[in-house]
This record gives structure tokens, C-alpha cells and sequence, in this order.
């Protein structure tokens, strides 16, 4: 019999913290553990994990100290006992009959990871959108590595909470990755570490997962660390080639190529967007160039022309922060009024 562990790191998220877990509680399978990591929360989300846990045996809330996310996920592991592990974040819910629908495929399979669908959901939990997997069933290693010629990122989705994980797998992933202390990318990383070490991935066409994106989140605001978060995440990619059979290695340096050119791109988007001004994303420019990132991983890997022409504009600082900035002010102007 399946037995779920499902982690859930707390994070000064009280408004949306009781809603989180109830959506655990009112599951229809019942073989499950509500891990609940708070970090350091000082909006009394701490108080409702503890009364929470007076209502059911099954929740069981830990604390540390401001260790972060990836902190929080790895300690709530080491404490689980289920034999397949989930990840919730404290401002999303599970739909009542997600375990219900992971377990009957697990159990009918021999699958190590199963990722399956959510919904964007806005502040009143009504779906904006639902995103499914790319495929249908299972799909090997073997297969996905070398036969699938799609983007290895469209199999495996940017998010850690969308997927199912048998205990063998989350071990070997967290090994690889639980290090990685990092506030952007950290999902991204687990995720197709996740993808390349399973043997056997099924994806499930149901959305299991309400997702909240709300206004003020870390997705939407100037990630300072942008530059050394990247360039720590493609890090963790190049380590897997000293994992991976040699067969495969072909298939991960092209997904290694592709991920550090979208890490210049985001760190460029994420300045040009929430930056102070100019002066700021000049000091965010200069410092992307000057990074090992771009010298080792980017500049002059690839020669497409957006690229080298990019390459050229990364030489002059300010005048690329010029560009970068104006664009931003005419796709408001555009937005505004369509």
C-alpha cells in the first residue's frame, strides 16, 4: 500500500496556510503525513501548524531557523516515512481526489516519478488556467534521452510540486541538490535532476494542484542573487554529466546550452523589469558579463544571430540598459491599451 509524505515549507504564509493543509485533510485516500517545515514565520503561522496538529495525528509540524526553501524541504524529507513524496507549498491546495488518482497510477506501474497537471488559480481559488503534461502515459529514460528530441525542460516542467516522487528517487535527488542554497531555479533543478535520474516517468492528463499566483511573490520582484543563482543551478546540470552515461551526454549538454542562455535571458527580463533605474541595471549588466556563467557557458557557444547580437549589446552596458529598460516601458504602453 502507498503511503504519502507530502512536504510543505512555511513561510509567513498564515492568510493561505489553513486552506493549504485542509485541502490534505479533506483527501479521499487517507494513507498520508502532512510534514509541515516552518522557517522562522512570525505571522502566527507557527500557532496553526500546532493547533492543526491537535485535530489530526497526521500532521506533524517541525521548525528551523530562516534556512530557506530548500532547507525546509530536505529536513521535512529526512523526517517523512512515506514511500512516495509530494511537495506543497503553504499558499497552493491539493484538489480532494489528487492522492487518489497518483496512487491508483503508481500502484498499477512500476513508475519512480509521475508528474501531472495544476491549475492557475487567482485569489479566489477559481482556475485561470490549466496546464497538463506534454504526454500521456510512461515514458524510459532510455526513450526520453534518446529518442524525444523535444526540450528536455517541456517533460519536466519548472516546478517541484507538480510531480510525485517514489522515496528512491527524492534520496538520490536530494543528494545531488539539497546543497544547491539557492532562491531561484532551485525547483527547476531538483526537477530535471528528478527527470534524467528516473528510470520510469508517467504523466498523469489531471490536474491535481491548485496553484495561487498572488501579486508580491519572489517570481514577480528583483532577484539580487539572480547572476549566482544561475550560474550555481547550471552547475548542478554540469554535475550530472558525471552521473549519466556517457549516451546520454549529447542530449544533457544540449540542455545545458539552452538553460544558460535562458538563465542570461531572465537575469536580463528580471533587471529590466524591477531594477532601480538605469544605474542599477548597468551594475546588474556589467556583473552578468564579468560572470563565470556568461564567460564559460554562453559567450560564443552558440551563434545564432539574436545571440551574438545580444553578445555585442552585454560590451556596451549602458546602452543595452537603455534598450532593455525602454522596451519594458513600451509593452506597458502596449498592454495598457488593448
Amino acid at each position: 500500500m502507498i503511503s504519502f509524505s507530502i512536504i510543505t515549507p512555511v513561510f509567513n504564509t498564515s492568510t493561505w496556510l489553513e486552506a493549504c493543509i485542509n485541502s490534505v485533510i479533506d483527501q479521499t485516500y487517507f494513507n498520508w503525513e502532512l510534514i509541515l517545515v516552518d522557517d522562522g514565520s512570525t505571522d502566527g503561522s507557527w500557532m496553526i501548524c500546532e493547533s492543526l496538529k491537535e485535530i489530526d495525528a497526521r500532521i506533524k509540524p517541525i521548525r528551523q531557523k530562516n534556512q530557506g526553501v530548500v532547507a525546509a524541504r530536505f529536513n521535512g524529507f529526512q523526517t517523512s516515512s512515506g514511500n512516495v513524496i509530494l511537495f506543497l507549498d503553504s499558499d497552493d491546495k491539493l484538489r480532494p481526489y489528487a492522492l487518489q488518482g497518483i496512487e491508483k497510477e503508481m500502484r498499477s506501474g512500476n513508475f519512480d516519478l509521475l508528474r501531472f497537471g495544476f491549475d492557475y488559480c487567482d485569489m479566489n481559488w477559481n482556475s485561470k488556467q490549466t496546464l497538463l503534461p506534454p504526454l500521456s502515459g510512461s515514458l524510459e529514460r532510455r526513450s526520453l534521452m534518446l529518442e524525444n528530441h523535444g526540450p528536455l525542460k517541456q517533460y519536466s516542467s519548472p516546478s517541484i510540486w507538480d510531480k510525485a516522487y517514489t522515496r528512491e528517487l527524492a534520496s538520490k535527488v536530494f543528494a545531488l541538490t539539497k546543497d544547491k542554497r539557492i532562491k531561484h531555479s532551485e525547483d527547476m533543478l531538483f526537477s530535471l535532476t528528478a527527470l534524467v535520474l528516473s528510470h520510469n516517468t508517467f504523466f498523469l492528463k489531471k490536474a491535481c494542484y491548485l496553484y495561487l499566483q498572488r501579486p508580491g511573490s519572489a517570481i514577480h520582484s528583483l532577484n539580487i542573487n539572480s547572476i549566482n543563482d544561475k550560474e550555481s543551478y547550471i552547475e548542478g546540470l554540469v554535475h550530472l554529466l558525471d552521473i549519466l552515461p556517457n549516451e546520454y551526454h549529447k542530449r544533457l549538454k544540449k540542455l545545458i546550452n539552452e538553460e544558460s542562455n535562458e538563465a542570461i535571458t531572465y537575469v536580463l527580463n528580471n533587471g529590466s523589469c524591477y531594477a532601480k533605474g538605469y544605474y542599477d541595471l548597468t551594475k546588474i549588466i556589467i556583473n552578468l558579463k564579468k560572470s563565470t556563467l556568461y564567460r564559460k557557458y554562453v559567450l560564443m557557444v552558440n551563434r545564432k544571430p539574436k545571440y551574438l547580437l545580444r553578445d555585442i549589446l552585454l560590451h556596451i552596458p549602458p546602452f543595452f540598459a537603455i534598450l532593455l529598460i525602454s522596451r519594458v516601458k513600451f509593452n506597458k504602453i502596449i498592454n495598457y491599451f488593448r
